[in-house]
């Protein structure tokens, strides 16, 4: 009995290990809008222009992240959807996602 749970705990350690990636920036982060209400996913970070409406409690995957948008949501911070082509503020992200993304280059990656 012993060895079997022990068979099945090296099984799980070592798929696990194959699927982390071994370059960080390629891992996905998944973030969650944790605002009131639906939130916008604008063209870019600094007009206020919508490209689409974003319900409350949905999970996004953003790129990368850059510090100096425009303020909204107490955050001048915007993280990049690359899978929506828009952005969004940190202010309406769970606590911490837009800290573990890489800075947006503005060399394509980020729109």
């Amino acid at each position: 009995m012993k060895l079997s749970a022990l068979s099945s705990v090296v099984i799980f350690l070592s798929s696990t290990v194959s699927t982390v990636s071994a370059n960080p920036v390629q891992q996905d982060t998944t973030c969650a809008l944790i605002s009131s209400g639906s939130e916008g996913c604008d063209f870019d970070p600094f007009h206020g222009q919508r490209r689409e409406t974003l319900k409350k409690g949905l999970f996004i995957q953003p790129n990368c992240a850059i510090a100096s948008g425009r303020n909204a949501a107490w955050s001048k911070r915007w993280a990049w959807i690359q899978a929506r082509g828009c952005w969004v503020t940190e202010g309406v992200l769970n606590v911490g996602c837009v800290d573990v993304l890489p800075t947006c280059d503005g060399l394509g990656s980020d729109g």
